[in-house]
């Protein structure tokens, strides 16, 4: 249904032929209308979520804290980044094994990483590197300092993702995806927003998390295409000319864009003539209600095996 079809139709439930005194309340109860109909039969649609945390050097890496009372040390080969979370008070040496005099020693890349942060964790991250050149060989972080303090989430990273310091992914149990902010469209997380990956392998809803109705976090050991289902909203009515002749086409399926008028003669005259706004809502209460159950007995019986097919 085009726009100016729907104009046409709310005006002969009042009977007029124009809504000329009404366009401007016209637009905004179409898009409240329409939102209203389009939940009759949410639309989805999706996005594809490539998740593939890098690789942490470190073998025995652990997201639990970890307490410092002796110096802590991770140590990997080649590494060219790092990442670690702190709290209390402390410090952090990124130090590189080279030769000196024949002996091989440890010194410091540059100057130790201040840790001050009592009460809760604060991230660090930066490149290996001395005299802005990576350094070759064998690397190592060591937490030590006069105090006990907690370090978790450490890593030491032989990728790179980009030139800057912020390229430098965290280390961390889930990583967060916000869905809105990849899709204009999102309305809502469809109910399970996740099936499973591209390889089709079983993902149950205990692996993944949900924050705040939004955004998708995906466990480190579970790197894949995801694809994330989600509700999207139909596209509001433009207010950029009259109704009357617009040729836009309502984001809407054709049989649910029958209802708009009933809906949105009820919204325009509810004020003016409020027996005929009740009548026409009433009217709508009644085709809604049946769409409901047509769409309620329409709907598949899910089912999937825990062998993934």
């Amino acid at each position: 249904m085009k726009v100016c079809e729907l104009y046409d139709h709310v005006a002969q439930l009042g009977f007029e032929d124009t809504l000329l005194e009404y366009d401007r309340h016209f637009i905004l109860s179409a898009n409240r209308a329409l939102f209203e109909v389009a939940s009759l039969r949410p639309q989805t649609s999706h996005v594809l979520i490539h998740h593939e945390p890098m690789e942490n050097m470190i073998k025995n890496y652990s997201f639990a804290p970890v307490k410092k009372m002796s110096d802590i040390v991770y140590t990997a080969d080649g590494a060219k980044a790092f990442y670690f979370e702190a709290c209390g008070y402390g410090y952090c040496h990124v130090e590189r094994c080279r030769e000196v005099d024949n002996v091989w020693v440890w010194e410091d890349c540059y100057a130790p990483i201040a840790i001050s942060s009592p009460g809760t964790y604060m991230p660090f991250r930066n490149f290996i590197t001395v005299d802005s050149n990576f350094v070759n060989g064998e690397v190592r972080l060591r937490f030590t300092g006069d105090y006990s303090f907690y370090v978790r989430n450490a890593a030491l990273y032989e990728e790179l993702l980009g030139p800057n310091v912020s390229d430098i992914p965290a280390f961390e149990p889930f990583t967060s995806y916000d869905v809105p902010m990849m899709a204009d469209d999102f309305l809502r997380l469809y109910k399970p927003p996740i099936v499973d990956d591209g390889t089709h392998a079983y993902l149950r809803g205990s692996e993944y998390d949900i924050e705040n109705g939004k955004a998708i976090l995906l466990p480190y050991d579970k790197p894949g295409v995801y694809k994330v289902r989600y509700i999207r909203k139909p596209e509001a009515i433009a207010d950029s000319e009259s109704p009357a002749t617009s040729q836009d086409v309502i984001d809407l399926d054709e049989d649910l864009c029958q209802l708009l008028p009933l809906l949105i003669a009820a919204y325009v005259w509810a004020d003016d003539e409020d027996a005929k706004a009740q009548y026409y809502l009433s009217q709508y209460q009644q085709q809604a209600a049946l769409i409901r159950a047509t769409e309620a007995k329409s709907e598949p019986v899910q089912y999937r095996s825990t062998y993934g097919w």
